[in-house]
C-alpha cells in the first residue's frame, strides 16, 4: 500500500488495490512522502471512504487534530465499544477525536456552562450515559487529560451517532429540554431525598421518551374511547391529575403540544405510582 497523502505522522491516505483508505497508527506517516510504502505492522485502524463532502470535511479535520489525540481516541473508543457491546460506525473515531480536542481546549478556559439536558439524558440513555462517565474518568486516569463533566452530554451524542441510534439531533435536544421541563414540575412534589434511580421513576422517563418522540415526529397515538375510565381516574387520583395538568399547560404554552386523553391517562397513572412510592 502506497501513500497518496500524509495527513500527519499518525494518519495517512493510501492506495489499497485501487481504493483509497485512511490508515492510522503510531508513527505510520512519520518521515513518509507520496509513493512510499507503509509499514503494515503500524496500522491500528482502517477507514474506507468515498469523496463525499462530509468525508472530505472529516479528512481535513484530521490535519487539525493533534496526533496523540487521535491515538488516544482509538484506545478510548475500543474500551467504550466493549462496554456497550456494540461497534461504532466508521469515522466515529475521527469525529470524536475532533470533539475531544475542542473539549480539552474548552476545559482550559475558566467558564461554566449549564447543560440542563445532562440530567435527563442520564435516564433517557442510561448505557450511553454510563459509558460517557467511564470515558471521562478513563481520560483523566490513564492520560491525565482533564475534560469537564459537562462534556458528558456531547459524549452521549457522539456515542449514539456512532451506534447509529441518533436519527435527528435536533429532536433529541428538544426531547431533553422538554423532559427537563416536565421533571422541573414533578420534583416540586417529590421529597428532596427521593431516589431518582427508583424503578418507577425510570419507567416514567421511558414512557415520556416514547410519548414525546411520537409528538416530535408528528405521530398520533392510537385513539380509543376512554371517557368513563378517564373520569374515574381523574376522580380517584386527583393529586396526580393536578400534577399532570401542570405538564399539559407547560407543553401547550412552551412547546405547542396538545396531549390526547389516552396519553393523559398514562401520565396520571405513572405519576400516581410515584406518589404511592413516596408514601410507602
Amino acid at each position: 500500500m502506497k501513500i497518496v497523502q500524509s495527513l500527519n505522522q499518525n494518519a495517512v491516505i493510501v492506495n489499497d488495490n485501487g481504493k483509497e483508505v485512511i490508515l492510522t497508527g503510531k508513527g505510520i506517516g512519520f518521515d513518509k512522502k507520496i509513493g512510499d510504502e507503509i509499514d503494515k505492522n503500524k496500522i491500528s485502524k482502517i477507514y474506507l471512504f468515498e469523496y463525499t463532502s462530509q468525508q472530505k470535511m472529516i479528512i481535513d479535520s484530521i490535519k487539525e487534530i493533534p496526533e496523540d489525540i487521535l491515538l488516544i481516541t482509538e484506545d478510548l473508543l475500543d474500551k467504550v465499544e466493549d462496554l456497550l457491546k456494540s461497534d461504532f460506525a466508521p469515522f466515529t473515531t475521527i469525529t470524536f477525536a475532533s470533539h475531544l480536542y475542542q473539549a480539552i481546549e474548552r476545559s482550559k478556559q475558566i467558564k461554566k456552562v449549564n447543560h440542563s439536558i445532562q440530567y435527563e439524558f442520564k435516564h433517557i440513555f442510561p448505557k450511553e450515559y454510563n459509558a460517557s462517565v467511564f470515558a471521562i474518568n478513563y481520560l483523566r486516569t490513564k492520560y491525565n487529560i482533564n475534560v469537564d463533566d459537562l462534556e458528558i452530554t456531547f459524549f452521549i451524542m457522539h456515542f449514539l451517532n456512532g451506534l447509529q441510534k441518533l436519527d435527528d439531533l435536533e429532536n433529541m435536544l428538544d426531547l431533553g429540554e422538554i423532559i427537563g421541563d416536565i421533571l422541573n414540575i414533578l420534583v416540586r412534589y417529590l421529597p428532596k431525598d427521593f431516589d431518582d434511580n427508583n424503578i418507577f421513576f425510570s419507567r416514567f422517563i421511558v414512557h415520556l421518551r416514547y410519548f414525546l418522540m411520537r409528538k416530535l415526529n408528528n405521530i398520533s397515538s392510537k385513539t380509543s374511547d376512554v371517557t368513563e375510565l378517564f373520569d374515574y381516574i381523574l376522580d380517584k387520583f386527583s393529586k396526580a391529575n393536578e400534577i399532570v395538568n401542570e405538564f399539559l399547560k407547560m407543553l401547550l404554552q412552551k412547546h405547542g403540544m396538545t396531549v390526547e386523553k389516552s396519553e393523559q391517562l398514562y401520565l396520571i397513572l405513572h405519576v400516581q405510582r410515584l406518589l404511592d412510592e413516596i408514601q410507602n
